[in-house]
C-alpha cells in the first residue's frame, strides 16, 4: 500500500499536518490496522496538545531511512516522565485518568507483527515524538 495515500485518507477524518518530502512510499501493511494505530496515535497527540492548552494540530512526518519508512507522529503536550516512557506499551497502563492503556499495547502489536518498531521520545522544548519504523517493500 501507498503509505502516503493512506495517511491522505486518515487526514479527511482526523486533522493533522502532514510533512514529507516523498511522493510515494510503498510498504506492506494491513491497511486497516495500521490505520487505527495512527488514529489512536492522534487522538493521543491531540488529547496531549489540549491537555497543554495548545490548538495545534498533531503533526505527522513520513521519511525514508535506507530499507524503512520512518512515520513520527508528534504533539506539542506535556511529554511523558520516564517512568510513563517505560512502562507506556505495558498492557492496561495509562497516564488518562479514563485511559483504558489497552491503545498504545495494541499498536506495538500491530507494528510488530509487520516486523516494525515503535519508539516514545520526548520532544524538546515540549512534547511527544512516537516513530514509528516499517519495512519498505
Amino acid at each position: 500500500a501507498d503509505l502516503l495515500v493512506v495517511l491522505q485518507q486518515i487526514k479527511q477524518l482526523y486533522d493533522f499536518e502532514l510533512l514529507t518530502e516523498l511522493e510515494s512510499l510503498a510498504v506492506e501493511i494491513d491497511v486497516s490496522q495500521f490505520e487505527q494505530v495512527i488514529i489512536n496515535l492522534l487522538k493521543n497527540a491531540e488529547q496531549a496538545n489540549t491537555e497543554q492548552g495548545s490548538a495545534e494540530r498533531p503533526t505527522v512526518l513520513v521519511a525514508k531511512e535506507r530499507d524503512s519508512a520512518i512515520i513520527k507522529v508528534q504533539d506539542t503536550g506535556p511529554g511523558m516522565s520516564q517512568a510513563s516512557l517505560t512502562k507506556a506499551f505495558l498492557p492496561y497502563y495509562s497516564t488518562k485518568a479514563e485511559g483504558s492503556g489497552i491503545g498504545l499495547s495494541i499498536c506495538r502489536d500491530v507494528i510488530e507483527a509487520h516486523q516494525g518498531t515503535i519508539e516514545l521520545s520526548n520532544r524538546q522544548p515540549t512534547g511527544l515524538d512516537v516513530k514509528l519504523t516499517l519495512p519498505i517493500d
